[in-house]
């Protein structure tokens, strides 16, 4: 299996005991795993802290050091996981390696489900594969994600930095916005002209912003009831939230 592409041995053994701690606790103890105190506690009476908790003080060791709860330890370990293969994936798209990028995001989004930037990753990926319907599935779950976030929360159409430069330095994006394009003009489906509006709010330059936000009017204009028209309303919002006070600047 490529490097990059899926979870070491090591990550299979934390990533594999979180999921049946939590099962065991939720299923034998009747304990909440939403919280760390109740998982904690949890773990305690199910006899497996020693196993997998960070070692005590010992004769060689700070006496004032103490255990980390297991929550906390496998938060951290997870976390690092998921950075570590978003940069894997990203770093899969500038080689060309679409597939291995894609399959670094879908590890990195299993990891971190609340998590926009894996699925993004994933869409970027799958375009790069020019697997269209593919992509389309998962523009849906941003849109979703996007729908679902709080005012706090991360948004699809704030700022990810330029996308063009996630790609090999020449024509290798030019060459994803082309076949992109042909596609959209040749099917006129609303949903191709969603991707192509997102990729585009993302290359990274005011012309491609603009032909972003084109696309997403022609939506409005030539499918008033596809479930993508909304995808303008959002684009708007973006630019609000990057000129108020608080808010971050659009790519």
């Amino acid at each position: 299996m490529p490097p990059g592409s899926a979870l070491s041995g090591a990550d299979i053994e934390v990533t594999g005991m979180a999921s049946i701690l939590r099962a065991r606790i939720q299923r034998s103890l009747n304990v909440p795993t939403a919280n760390s105190a109740g998982f904690d506690a949890g773990v305690d009476r199910a006899g497996l802290a020693p196993a997998i908790q960070t070692p005590g003080p010992t004769a060689s060791s700070d006496p004032t050091e103490t255990v980390r709860p297991i929550s906390d330890v496998l938060s951290e370990r997870i976390t690092g996981l998921w950075r570590s293969r978003i940069e894997d994936g990203w770093s899969h798209v500038r080689e060309g390696a679409f597939g291995r990028g894609h399959a670094a995001f879908d590890t990195a989004a299993t990891l971190n489900r609340e998590d926009t930037e894996a699925v993004f990753g994933q869409l970027v990926a799958t375009i790069g594969m020019k697997q269209w319907n593919r992509g389309v599935n998962t523009l849906a779950v941003l849109l979703e994600r996007e729908s679902n976030a709080d005012s706090t929360g991360p948004r699809l159409f704030d700022a990810r930095g330029a996308l063009r430069e996630r790609f090999a330095p020449g024509e290798a994006f030019d060459d994803c916005l082309k076949a992109l394009a042909g596609v959209a003009s040749a099917t006129d489906r609303p949903e191709i002209l969603a991707i192509q509006s997102v990729i585009l709010w993302h290359a990274g330059d005011r012309t491609s912003r603009i032909e972003a936000t084109a696309a997403a009017g022609r939506i409005q204009r030539a499918f008033p009831t596809s479930r993508w028209v909304r995808l303008r309303g959002m684009m708007d919002a973006a630019v609000n939230r990057a000129s108020s006070p608080a808010g971050d600047s659009v790519d």
